[in-house]
Parts: C-alpha cells; sequence; structure tokens
C-alpha cells in the first residue's frame, strides 16, 4: 500500500537537497546513481520485488 502511495504521488513532494540547485542536474543519470536515498529506495524496492516473487513462486509450488 505504501509503495502505490509513492508512485501515484507528485516528484517534487520527494526532492531532497540537490534537487532544483543550479549546480546540480536533479534529474540527471548521475544524480540518481551518486545519492544514497535512490540508491536506498532502489534496494528496497528490489528486496520487496524478490520478497514477493519468492513467496508467490513457493506457494504456486504447494499447490
Amino acid at each position: 500500500m505504501a509503495g502505490l502511495f509513492i508512485l501515484l504521488s507528485t516528484y517534487e513532494a520527494f526532492a531532497h537537497p540537490g534537487h532544483g540547485d543550479k549546480n546540480v542536474d536533479g534529474n540527471s543519470v548521475w544524480h540518481f546513481v551518486s545519492e544514497p536515498i535512490h540508491i536506498i529506495s532502489f534496494g528496497i524496492f528490489v528486496l520487496v520485488f524478490l520478497l514477493v516473487r519468492m513467496v508467490y513462486l513457493k506457494s504456486k509450488r504447494v499447490k
């Protein structure tokens, strides 16, 4: 449910220092791969995806 909320929320609501800075392009690829907040968020997304996939596949094998 929280993931759905995040996906449906506006992008600007989750801006952190560095977004909108004149010296740093907040929408560049480098920004997204170098900022810890983005790396952590992506890691959590991958872990949740793998967990859901594992539970789904396990439930499918039991039936």
